[in-house]
């Protein structure tokens, strides 16, 4: 079974991004901010990292900024409410796969993470 990783300080937005995941047959952990991510990801070897950018302890830019600095490489997605295009450009900058603005369509997500569940577990 593949693992993502949810990582936001809103427990609703969390559920949201759960209840996907359990559709699609994806096992989660859940993470309220970067810093815990952070501490599982070695831990546990995601499949996939989803997260927000704005959180408290550490935010989602900083997450990717250090995953980058270890050689961490965890297929990411970004959920967040900011709009500008610079923010796009600096998640993809920092190594993620893609962008989605809250609120969010549960089928943009099923879109993103399908192929990434067809692959074989590692």
């Amino acid at each position: 079974m593949h693992l993502a990783l949810v990582v936001d300080d809103i427990a609703f937005e969390r559920r949201c991004v759960r209840t996907v995941l359990q559709d699609e047959g994806w096992a989660w952990v859940e993470a309220a901010n970067g810093l815990q991510a952070l501490c599982r990801i070695p831990l546990m070897s995601p499949h996939l990292l989803i997260t927000d950018l704005n959180m408290p302890v550490m935010d989602g830019r900083s997450l990717l900024r250090e995953l980058r600095r270890r050689c961490i490489e965890v297929p990411t997605i970004v959920v967040t409410s900011e709009r500008s295009s610079e923010m796009r450009s600096e998640c993809f900058d920092l190594g993620a796969l893609a962008v989605l603005t809250k609120p969010w369509q549960p089928q943009r997500l099923i879109e993103l993470i399908r192929p990434l569940g067809n692959g074989q577990c590692t």
